[in-house]
This record gives structure tokens, C-alpha cells and sequence, in this order.
């Protein structure tokens, strides 16, 4: 699909509110918003950004804020990347690009469904509607596990795709 920073997908839901979980798309960011591009939102409460102060990241909302797991680089006009945030509930998150794992965390807060507004889950747009985050470019193969995908099968998806 190819976004041109005002258009998005949306699925009524949250996946299920889902305890771990791996998010994964494949990206080719023409140019990042003011705050960088949401490639896959699930509500407000998880999601995966693209270019957002020079950096791709994994985020989540736990009950009094928000846990992120970064990795300094930008992509925009990079060409196509596959992106995963592998997400085990207080026990690790880890964050990806082709294949390789590039920044791991072990934030202990949980993940909480509440307290947030949106109830659906978006593709190239911010399940806020923070429109400083839209997505300018086309996004491919979303994909949402209802599990932590462990390194080595986020390198085996990554290689069935290239």
C-alpha cells in the first residue's frame, strides 16, 4: 500500500490486548513527519516509528507512561527494510531491521490497555491521531504474532521476504 502522509489502514481493534507479541512490516519511507512516521500502531498502546529524532523505535504504554526501546538511524528514501518490535510482557522488548536484532531492553513495567482513546489499530498512521506521525511512503507483508518471536525466526521471516 502507499501512504502519501494522509491516508492509513485501520483495523477496528487491539489485536486482542495481546501480553507479548512480535509487530513486523516491511517500509519504504519516502520522508519522515515533523515527529517521524508510525509504520504499525495498535491503538496507542504499542507500536512501531520510523525517523522520529533520528531514531527507529519500539514503544509501549504502561500504566503512567511510556517504555521505549531505540536504535539511532533514520530511513527515510533508504529503499524497502522489514522493522519488528518483539514484545514480552516485563521480561524484554527487542527491535529490529533486516533480519538483526539492533537494540534490546528489559523494562519490567507491563503493558496497560487503558486510559488511552483509540480502540483500533492502524497501518501508517498513529493510533492517537497525532498527525505529526504519519506515514509518507508504502508499507507491505504487516504482520501481527500473538507471541515474542525469539531471534532467529525474525531472521528466517526476514529471509522467506529477500
Amino acid at each position: 500500500y502507499a501512504f502519501d502522509g494522509n491516508d492509513y489502514l485501520q483495523y477496528n481493534g487491539l489485536m486482542g490486548k495481546l501480553e507479548e507479541f512480535t509487530l513486523v512490516a516491511f517500509g519504504n519511507l519516502d520522508s519522515a513527519d515533523k515527529q517521524g512516521a508510525e509504520l504499525i500502531s495498535v491503538g496507542d498502546y504499542a507500536s512501531i516509528t520510523l525517523d522520529s529524532d533520528g531514531n527507529l523505535s519500539g514503544k509501549y504504554h504502561y500504566n503512567g507512561g511510556w517504555l521505549s526501546t531505540s536504535y539511532d538511524s533514520t530511513y527515510a528514501e533508504s529503499g524497502w527494510h522489514q522493522f519488528a518490535y518483539s514484545f514480552k510482557n516485563s521480561e524484554f522488548q527487542e527491535l529490529y531491521a533486516d533480519g538483526v536484532s539492533l537494540s534490546k531492553t528489559n523494562h519490567s513495567k507491563t503493558i496497560s490497555y487503558s486510559g488511552l482513546s483509540s480502540m483500533s489499530t492502524f497501518i501508517g498512521k498513529n493510533g492517537n491521531s497525532n498527525t505529526n506521525l504519519d506515514f509518507d511512503g508504502s508499507i507491505d507483508e504487516v504482520i501481527v504474532f500473538n507471541k515474542a518471536l525469539s531471534n532467529s525466526e525474525i531472521e528466517n521471516l526476514y529471509k522467506c521476504y529477500y
